[in-house]
């Protein structure tokens, strides 16, 4: 943040002032409201199957590759989701390990074997034992 002085900047003498940028997390994060299946729950990762409605996403189905990740459960048909940001209240997560959309839906931190041929779509990575900062890869992969 710091100005340019008159003549540039000194490299190694010149004072700098830095401001930290919080990442986004998912509060401040483009969020929805949606219809969703009662099965959602926060963290779920799901697409988009229409206008105001969710559908849970599946590893195994190219057409149904997660767009969102459930952030909160309003009542048991519909829930808030978005396609950034962070998930907080989640539970068991390893900080740091990169969570991936499961074949038959869900998430999990087991990477897809290389050269096992499946569908495989990175979500995001741990952030705490609780809280997933999305990191959605828009398109499945074959591994």
């Amino acid at each position: 943040t710091t100005d340019l002085p008159i003549g540039g900047y000194d490299l190694g003498t010149t004072q700098l002032v830095w401001d930290e940028i919080p990442a986004p997390s998912a509060q401040g994060a483009v969020q929805q409201d949606y219809s969703c299946p009662a099965a959602a729950v926060v963290g779920s990762p799901v697409y988009v199957d229409g206008t105001d409605s969710v559908a849970l996403a599946r590893g195994d189905d190219t057409a149904k590759a997660a767009t969102h990740v459930v952030v909160e459960k309003l009542t048991s048909t519909s829930c808030r989701a978005a396609g950034a940001g962070r998930v907080s209240g989640l539970s068991g997560l390893t900080p740091g390990a990169v969570y991936w959309l499961a074949a038959t839906g869900g998430t999990t931190a087991i990477a897809p074997l290389a050269g096992a041929e499946v569908l495989a779509q990175r979500l995001g990575v741990a952030a705490s034992a609780t809280d997933l900062d999305l990191a959605i890869q828009r398109q499945l992969m074959v591994v």
